[in-house]
């Protein structure tokens, strides 16, 4: 997992990114390891520092096929979370289409966000989830 830390500024969200490998389409954790599909985050960039709430921004997002199958069309989604681990509480700001992956390779897109009106001012992590 990676992280980035974040400071908080009066009246705006801050932002630091965690890249997280979600569960593979078909999960690897039933005894079949290395012959599923396996989706994982590989990089975030393009990320501010700070936002502000019904603000719109665009965001990179790199998503792998480290398994050894072709992966079906997935999402990569995104959420504002207060802490670094993903959780029904946080604020899902978008997604982004991911096209069917043959093994170990990558899909490269940009995912145009918003963060919801309302949202507070404080220090947040972008949270990225590949399923």
């Amino acid at each position: 997992m990676k992280t980035g830390a974040a400071t908080l500024f009066a009246g705006v969200l801050v932002l630091g990114v965690v890249v997280s490998g979600a569960q593979a389409v078909g999960s690897n954790s039933k005894g079949r390891a290395g012959r599923m599909p396996d989706l994982v985050v590989a990089a975030v960039w393009n990320s501010p520092a700070s936002v502000r709430a019904s603000s719109v921004f665009d965001v990179g997002a790199s998503i792998k096929n480290a398994g050894a199958r072709r992966a079906g069309r997935s999402l990569a989604r995104f959420y504002l979370s207060p802490d670094r681990r993903r959780n029904r509480s946080d604020r899902r700001l978008g997604v982004r289409r991911v096209g069917a992956l043959p093994q170990r390779k990558v899909s490269r897109g940009i995912a145009r966000l918003i963060v919801p009106a309302g949202t507070p001012a404080g220090s947040y992590f972008l949270v990225v989830c590949a399923d």
